[in-house]
């Protein structure tokens, strides 16, 4: 799959494309905390493997707008991609957490959007991170701070068992909130970590996020 750089028109037509069809499998701001997931895998998934989770049923009108989609999506890959390998924060505008930090739980919160999007992705690959993942605090903080905003109930049981019982959610999510820069670092890094051991095993090469493959054909109307 082509891409071009992530202008602010592309970002806008992708948004529009994502939003904008309820067939979609994922909106646009889910669409970003899914691919920082894949990108971020010990072991690389190519886009053929995943883009079917973000096109879901949506049929395409024709083959010009699908070719523009994809590409449209892969700049946004791309981008992700680079943002991450230099540890800035990989949210486009319109996608950022609220100044308070219980709005985040808000169903249209974009930062919500994007946790739910992250967790999905996540569990694509949790058997990979399993396998070739660090086993240690800071990634479980830095997971359970991407999550945490994905619902409420989720909040309210990793604050049980990892902040000993305090339920007191809104002093918690404050500091979730403040842990966020680094947790989008520290799962990173995680990441480049385990695609080292998974090449160090023969397994794959460390940070190739080239996309692989051919996306399958686009659902023509």
């Amino acid at each position: 799959m082509a891409s071009s750089e992530f202008t602010d028109r592309v970002r806008l037509r992708l948004r529009a494309s994502l939003d904008d069809n309820e067939d979609m499998g994922l909106n646009f701001a889910q669409t970003c905390g899914f691919l920082f997931a894949m990108l971020c895998s010990p072991e690389m998934i190519p886009p053929a493997h995943w883009v079917e989770a973000v096109v879901g049923k949506h049929a395409f009108d024709d083959e010009d707008q699908a070719r523009q989609f994809f590409t449209d999506l892969m700049s946004l890959y791309h981008w992700i991609g680079q943002r991450s390998q230099s540890g800035e924060v990989p949210l486009p505008d319109g996608v950022s957490l609220r100044a308070d930090p219980m709005a985040n739980f808000e169903s249209d919160a974009p930062f919500r959007q994007w946790s739910e999007g992250f967790c999905t992705g996540h569990g694509w690959t949790e058997e990979s991170w399993n396998e070739y993942g660090p086993d240690d605090e800071d990634l479980g903080l830095a997971l359970m701070s991407l999550g945490f905003f994905s619902s409420r109930r989720f909040a309210e049981a990793v604050s049980e068992d990892m902040f000993e019982g305090d339920l007191n959610l809104e002093r918690i999510a404050s500091t979730v909130y403040k842990l966020m820069p680094e947790a989008f670092q520290v799962y990173a890094a995680a990441g480049r970590a385990g695609q080292q051991a998974l090449a160090h095993s023969g397994g794959g090469t460390p940070g190739d996020s080239s996309p692989g493959g051919k996306p399958p054909g686009p659902r023509l109307h």
